[in-house]
């Protein structure tokens, strides 16, 4: 009678080990759909910004700013303003002994008979700058020399245009009439609708969310000088 009564309470500790496990399983599995559901909600918003329809709605008069430091962002900027699209080129954080002429050689080498020696000389290369908000604080000294601006281009990769968005916005607050138009290079690959195929993708999205959130919270108390 002992042993059955033994045996009995063991069947039943293994039944209540098995149902916390089921439990504990369960609620891992809803844990790690919810945490893949919340990576691909927020990861999609980075990519989720104004773009214009096509190039024929770019603006002649306006500025081409490229921040430079990702692949097809510089060859973009410089085919456009080959083809008349903004009346001047400012490409910043370029690195240095960069200059106009070493940057169309290096990375469009087939435009050099296509740009106007007159457009040439409005091609400005900044080299100084080595983050994004280096860069929006030489984007608000350019537009402080050029108050007559009131649209930009705003060149670079999709996944960066937010962040890039937001601290040249910060830093130019004071000049709420400018429009700034973000444009992606044709070659680029990573968007909205591919970013989660691959582990690289996953990866650059998660970590430029990061960094956004980062700006959100310390870019108000940066100001540029």
């Amino acid at each position: 009678m002992a042993s059955r009564v033994r045996r009995g309470s063991r069947i039943d500790n293994i039944h209540t080990r098995s149902h916390r496990s089921s439990i504990f399983a369960g609620s891992a599995a809803i844990l790690i759909l919810l945490l893949i559901t919340g990576v691909r909600f927020f990861g999609d918003s980075l990519y989720e910004f104004p773009r214009p329809y096509s190039e024929k709605n770019l603006p002649s008069d306006g500025a081409i700013i490229c921040l430079a430091g990702g692949k097809f962002r510089i060859e973009a900027a410089l085919q456009l303003f080959s083809e008349g699209i903004g009346s001047r080129l400012l490409i910043v954080g370029a690195g240095e002994k960069t200059s106009p002429s070493s940057i169309l050689r290096s990375h469009a080498p087939q435009l050099m008979g296509k740009i106007s020696q007159d457009r040439f000389e409005r091609i400005q290369v900044e080299t100084e700058s080595k983050n994004t908000i280096e860069n929006a604080f030489v984007v608000a000294h350019f537009l402080e020399k050029n108050p007559d601006l009131n649209e930009i281009i705003l060149i670079t990769s999709s996944y960066h245009h937010k962040r890039a968005l937001l601290m040249i916005e910060q830093q130019i607050h004071n000049k709420k009439d400018l429009k700034i138009i973000p444009f992606v290079a044709k070659e680029e690959t990573l968007d909205k609708n591919n970013w989660w195929h691959t582990w690289l993708g996953i990866q650059v999205t998660v970590i430029e969310y990061a960094k956004l959130l980062f700006a959100r919270f310390f870019v108000p108390r940066i100001q540029y000088l």
